[in-house]
């Protein structure tokens, strides 16, 4: 074989090796893609206008509060992570990780991708929220979709607060989340905490993905709150499930 073939053989497998490895760092790591709509229960409903109605008086008191310390607050919630056992179940493991919280203890990330009815194309956001209200019975998780800055915000504080974690659908990239390399088009997350007691109000996540074994982003890593919120509107859905 002459030598300029073989040149351009390693050059094209370089390069394609370059890209599947971009290629993976750029994909979802288990957030269904497709465009459902969330169904909720009657009793979703109701349990979701008194918590809007809850969240204003929640904001008011917790306004006073701050004003009174003067130096903010601080709130973790002992969330346990585990890593995902796979590139697409991010959404089990999230699923694991709150329930082992709130039940004291969990099943297999296998379970719960039968229950979600994971694929390989990942989990739909919208069946979380019911997942969780089945398997415990200390809290009604609601879904919610748009929310501004300012309620976003009150909603993570209310359930950190109240200790039932939130979670999140996010697009992510390195400019939101520091910790990240490229982009993530759809991960599943949930909220263990927020810290105000400085100009830069902070949030707590607990990742279940170790982005490239690099050891940077899975556990619990703490991010700009509004930069969190940004990666939270810039995937389709813009949920919270609180």
């Amino acid at each position: 074989m002459k030598l300029g073939k073989i040149f351009k053989i390693t050059t094209f497998t370089l390069v394609f090796t370059g890209l599947l490895a971009s290629s993976a760092l750029a994909a979802g790591t288990g957030d269904d893609p497709t465009p459902t709509k969330d169904i909720p229960s009657v009793k979703q409903q109701q349990v979701l206008s008194k918590k809007l109605k809850d969240l204003q008086i929640y904001k008011d008191k917790t306004e006073s509060k701050l004003r009174i310390m003067a130096l903010g607050d601080l709130k973790t919630v002992g969330v346990t992570p585990f890593k995902q056992e796979t590139t697409y179940w991010c959404g089990p493991a999230t699923t694991k990780q709150v329930l082992n919280y709130l039940n004291g203890s969990s099943e297999s990330q296998s379970y719960y991708a039968q229950k979600l009815g994971t694929t390989k194309d990942g989990t739909d956001f919208t069946v979380v929220d019911d997942v969780l209200n089945k398997l415990q019975s200390k809290y009604t998780y609601s879904y919610s979709t748009s929310l501004s800055l300012d309620s976003w915000k009150y909603a993570v504080m209310y359930t950190s607060d109240n200790y039932h974690p939130a979670v999140l659908d996010l697009k992510i990239t390195g400019s939101e989340l520091e910790n990240y390399t490229g982009t993530v088009s759809g991960h599943i997350i949930n909220v263990s905490g927020y810290d105000f007691r400085t100009d830069e109000a902070k949030v707590r996540l607990t990742d279940p993905y170790d982005q490239g074994n690099r050891g940077k982003t899975f556990g619990n890593k703490w991010y700009n709150l509004e930069k969190v919120w940004k990666a939270n509107q810039n995937h389709f859905r813009q949920a919270i499930i609180w």
